[in-house]
């Protein structure tokens, strides 16, 4: 199966590092080893399911581990929440579940309180609600392919007013072995000045409406942009989850972006970042490409890479319209 730009096959060294202790006879039935089994990807009696690592492919969201690659090379340093709860079951359903909606929920509640001050603070302001749809040979996501290396349907809504943000974007996806097939993506922010530097402090929701594995979660964002010449533009963001994946462990994405226009017509943009997980470890990645505006569409070429997961290089073309 391919997956991420890459092929995974369950290796020895794998299904060794993966496998739980041997259950007793009546683990099939207990509650607290069924709940283990699922977030470890295999069956309650210890043998791999038919898709035993899609969890652990799901935690790391991209697929990193490649036919051929050790398991020193596919995890790095840190590993997955599941295999750090010890030799019993990873807590109660209760307790660690609940603990996990609690967190997800606050996020939830950051990003609608967002909105709700945002619109409630343009009331009397002037705004403007914008479209777009979008066609692209490969979506990348901080360095990574989440179609497969296929071609991937996107759009979006937005409201910009002054000092605040508002919109939902969305996009085909490869199924990551949990059955999904679409992405929803729902943002908010506010973006005040300090003289030349304007911030970007917002609230981001990535959803999985198809998945049968919970898988969504919420990023915390922080940002700054400055204009140092006119056709030059510079940004650094900041990215933050404490429950990554719906995992219950942290991400951090730290990321530099700089721009030029050309022309009217043409510009040109790349980006640098490192991304931390409290899953499978940290890499780095970065892009660059070039974007041509005709008759109202986009078209924009991007080479993609990282360094640390021992992926293959991304390309993408893709091509938007504004409505």
């Amino acid at each position: 199966m391919r997956l991420k730009g890459a092929n995974i096959r369950a290796s020895g060294e794998v299904e060794a590092a993966f496998a739980p202790r041997a259950a007793s006879p009546s683990a099939k039935s207990d509650p607290q080893v069924r709940r283990f089994a699922q977030i470890c990807g295999v069956s309650a009696r210890g043998a791999p399911k038919k898709r035993a690592f899609s969890r652990l492919l799901l935690l790391q969201r991209s697929k990193t581990l490649r036919a051929g690659s050790s398991l020193s090379e596919a995890l790095p340093v840190k590993q997955p929440r599941a295999f750090r709860c010890g030799a019993g079951p990873c807590g109660d359903e209760s307790g660690e579940v609940g603990m996990q909606q609690m967190k997800k929920m606050l996020g939830l509640a950051l990003l609608a309180s967002a909105a709700a001050m945002g619109v409630s603070g343009v009331a009397h302001a002037e705004g403007a609600a914008s479209g777009n749809v979008a066609l692209t040979s490969n979506y990348v996501w901080r360095g990574q392919t989440q179609s497969d290396g296929e071609f991937a349907v996107q759009g979006g809504f937005d409201y910009v007013a002054p000092m605040f943000y508002a919109g939902t974007w969305a996009s085909t996806v490869d199924d990551f072995g949990i059955g999904a097939s679409s992405e929803l993506d729902l943002y908010a922010g506010f973006t005040p000045t300090l003289g030349p530097v304007t911030l970007d402090l917002g609230v981001i929701g990535y959803f999985y409406p198809n998945a049968n594995v919970d898988s969504d979660f919420v990023e915390l964002k922080v940002g700054a942009g400055i204009t140092p010449i006119e056709p030059l533009t510079i940004k650094v963001s900041a990215y933050a989850s404490n429950d990554y994946l719906a995992t219950g462990g942290d991400s951090l994405f730290l990321e530099a972006n700089v721009g030029y226009t050309i022309s009217d017509a043409f510009s040109i943009s790349g980006g640098y970042g490192n991304f931390d997980q409290d899953t499978l470890g940290n890499y780095d990645t970065w892009n660059i490409g070039g974007t041509f505006t005709y008759a109202g569409f986009g078209f924009d070429l991007r080479y993609h890479d990282t360094e640390g997961l021992g992926l293959d290089e991304e390309f993408s073309f893709t091509i938007k319209r504004s409505l």
